[in-house]
């Protein structure tokens, strides 16, 4: 299994995971089991990627109309996920004692992609928001880029001031 941290940037905290399995349904949708290793412990989650969605770059500029709300969604799957916190906990270096959130974890986002999106057999990269109105105080966002063909997910920061809030997101 893959150590987490294999593949972060410098003065980043960027995470890799392995794609355990496929889930698909007859709507399109795609749930992706992806899980890792953090010094001793398995960490993983469930990404439930919406099915229909179109690339958000068209003729060379960003579409609006391809922004989707819940288009990217995080579920737990247990004490991976639970351990998953606590490892982005330290790496961030928040403080937290949560557990994964039980309820599924709703991002907005977008394709940056300028090709039409075929997740099973080529690399996309998503750029996903919480709380995107700032409802909760809780405004975030963070990339999830997704590579099947490679039986990879990466999680890149997009900005370090997110932090606390990508956590907090997780265990709400």
């Amino acid at each position: 299994m893959i150590d987490i941290t294999s593949k972060t940037e410098e003065g980043f905290k960027d995470i890799i995971l392995s794609v355990e399995r496929l889930i698909k349904d007859d709507k399109g949708n795609l749930g992706i089991v992806a899980k890792g290793k953090y010094k001793d412990k398995t960490v993983g989650l469930l990404i439930l990627v919406k099915g229909g969605m179109e690339n958000g770059i068209k003729d060379g500029a960003f579409d609006r109309q391809a922004i989707y709300t819940g288009g990217i969604m995080f579920k737990s799957i247990g004490v991976e996920s639970d351990n998953l916190v606590e490892a982005l906990a330290e790496l961030y270096e928040v403080k937290n004692k949560k557990r994964f959130s039980g309820h599924l974890i709703m991002f907005t986002c977008c394709a940056l992609e300028e090709k039409e999106l075929d997740l099973e057999n080529r690399p996309a990269r998503f750029k996903l928001f919480f709380d995107d109105n700032d409802s909760l105080g809780l405004y975030c966002e963070l990339f999830c880029n997704i590579n099947i063909p490679a039986k990879e997910v990466q999680i890149p920061e997009k900005d370090q001031e997110y932090r606390g809030n990508i956590i907090k997101a997780l265990t709400l």
